[in-house]
């Protein structure tokens, strides 16, 4: 009798994401890999891979660079033209000379792992400098030739800009130093007319007497607190004093701080103001800058740290604060080496050594521990601090924490290492089903395969519900039987308690149910419309489980004189599982007990 038609497999890729249902939804006959029907096992099982991951990644395939991603993928790609199905060279193309090196380089077997990689890409319709940390993994056939490679990515634009703010702001407070100039000059009484002025070269001299001084020198919009301050200097006879902007020669800007004493005659009449300037627009500057650095330093998420040459904190950030635990008021004054855990303390003297020769240390990666005795990963940069006469009398420190990336490190790598051990199970599976596989005709042996073959996928569908940790017995017998299970009558009954199967006795399981039916379907029960199948299963003694398969009502059945190609696949692939499998015939139908590894 003709083989009864299969059941239709399950959408694929499962899953709920976006990109699931995108890759789903896609026309992949149209790319170089194909309708999604004809790929490779290891193809669907690295896009399964990478789909159900939750940490960004791509998965890019072929000689087209063919390149699918997740949905934590998506918010790299920004504005960018939708992706999915084309070339990864077409996606960067505008950074495709700095990464084509590592694609190659991973399509060649390395594996490749760049943190803070700086890109400069499009993807609002601008070029935007852009920084990433990522790893390209090759992906292996079982025969170990590189068919495509994993893109694992986190995206550290943020990280790279606040680092450099930092450094930039402490640059600027290394440089900062103070310069000052003096300027003499004479007022009359009423501050009309500028009498003279030195300007030593910083502002244009005034001699013989200027009445446009003013305009000359202050800059319009500070004229009425100038106006201001010499009006009260005036009424009270006393000091002028103000801090205000004047025009040098050059046409720039600068900041002064004026003083002018009244001069007056025996009679206690004011004759004339002799004033002196003093440039402070360094001083200005730099208080602006030491503004925009405490800000900095107060407002950012890293711990920043000043330390004496003894090791002795001076100074906490709120960072340090959050980092650490302590409070300033706790730390500030106890030596560093409170922040180290056992065993770290070495580590200060020979930091210190470094400081004092001026040596700074960058990203430097250790240990250190909280308030509350709790140890974690640090990178620490360190500067040496200098006072204005150049003397190193200390050292700032930045502390980030970076436990998240090295936990980010590990799982990169655990991932790359568990797709190529998956790719390289699966196809030792398919390839131990087609040495197993014979048959009399080339038409048959491409029958078996496909039905094989099939089954080992229906049942990786259900490894990737359950994250690889195996299948369900009833879920692998339903998928099989479902064709039969929807047919009226009740011909096929299933009984047994959820079990799962480690995902070796699962494949073997699908292999031989797989069997069962189609041996059913040609020969047995399933044959003959008033046959029926009792399939049931549970777990017994020394961690296995019993599945027995029970045929009634079908064509009368005889032992076969030998044994032929289907019990002989289901025999072999029960002893290469440490098993059992007995077959019995009697009028009824065949009935089959097989014991597996649970």
């Amino acid at each position: 009798m003709d083989q009864q038609p299969v059941a239709p497999l399950q959408a694929w890729p499962p899953g709920d994401s976006q990109m699931a249902r995108l890759v789903r939804a896609h026309d992949w006959a149209a790319t170089p890999l194909g309708a999604i029907e004809t790929w490779p096992m290891e193809l669907r099982s690295s896009a399964a891979f990478v789909l159900e991951n939750r940490f960004p990644a791509a998965l890019v395939w072929g000689p087209g660079l063919v390149t699918i991603y997740n949905d934590a993928f998506r918010p790299i790609l920004g504005e960018k033209p939708e992706a999915l199905g084309r070339s990864f060279a077409d996606i960067w193309r505008e950074a495709w000379d700095e990464i084509a090196p590592m694609v190659e380089g991973a399509f060649d077997g390395r594996s490749t792992f760049i943190e803070d990689f700086p890109l400069l890409i499009d993807r609002s319709g601008r070029p935007e400098q852009a920084y990433f940390t990522f790893s390209y993994s090759p992906v292996r056939t079982g025969d170990g030739l590189v068919a495509g490679m994993i893109d694992t990515v986190v995206e550290t634009t943020a990280h790279v800009q606040r680092a450099a703010a930092i450094k930039r702001s402490e640059e600027q407070f290394r440089a900062f130093v103070t310069a000052s100039s003096d300027v003499v000059y004479r007022m009359s009484p009423d501050w009309s007319e500028m009498r003279r002025l030195d300007g030593q070269g910083a502002v244009s001299d005034a001699q013989p007497a200027n009445a446009a001084w003013m305009a000359d020198y202050i800059p319009a919009e500070d004229v009425p607190e100038v106006r201001a301050a010499i009006a009260r200097a005036i009424e009270t006879g006393t000091m002028f004093e103000l801090e205000h902007r004047v025009r040098n020669s050059d046409g720039t800007l600068a900041w002064t701080i004026s003083r002018a004493v009244p001069i007056k005659d025996a009679d206690g009449n004011v004759v004339e103001w002799l004033g002196a300037a003093s440039d402070v627009s360094e001083r200005r500057h730099a208080e602006d800058r030491a503004r925009l650095l405490a800000a900095v330093v107060q407002s950012s998420d890293d711990a920043i740290i000043t330390k004496d040459l003894d090791g002795v904190i001076t100074s906490w950030n709120a960072g340090a604060e959050r980092l650490f635990g302590y409070a300033a008021e706790e730390i500030v004054g106890r030596p560093v080496t409170v922040l180290m855990p056992p065993g770290r303390e070495v580590e200060e003297p020979l930091i210190l050594e470094r400081i004092r020769r001026g040596e700074p240390i960058e990203h430097h990666e250790t240990m250190r521990m909280r308030k509350d005795g709790t140890a974690f990963d640090v990178s620490l940069t360190i500067s040496p601090v200098r006072d204005h006469a150049g003397t190193i009398i200390g050292a700032s420190k930045i502390a980030r924490d970076i436990t998240e990336r090295k936990r980010a490190e590990k799982l990169v790598e655990m991932l790359a290492m568990e797709a190529e051990h998956r790719t390289k199970n699966v196809f030792a599976t398919v390839m131990a089903t087609v040495r197993l596989t014979e048959a009399d005709t080339v038409e048959d042996l491409r029958s078996l395969l496909e039905g094989r073959v099939r089954a080992l996928s229906d049942v990786h569908g259900l490894f990737v519900k359950s994250r690889w940790s195996g299948a369900d017995v009833g879920a692998i017998v339903r998928q099989e039987l479902l064709p039969y299970r929807q047919q009226r009558g009740g011909r096929v009954v299933l009984e047994g308690p959820p079990l799962m199967a480690e995902t070796a006795s699962a494949q073997a399981l699908a292999i031989i149910i797989h069997e069962l039916v189609t041996n059913a379907s040609k020969y047995g029960a399933l044959s003959d419309a008033a046959g029926r199948v009792h399939v049931e299963w549970a777990e017994i003694e020394g961690d296995r489980l019993e599945l027995r398969w029970v045929e009634a009502g079908g064509p009368s059945v005889t032992p076969p004189t030998k044994s032929g190609f289907g019990t002989s696949i289901m025999e072999q692939m029960t002893a290469a599982r440490d098993g059992t499998i007995e077959f019995a015939w009697d009028r009824g139908g065949l009935a089959c007990t097989v014991v597996l590894p649970k």
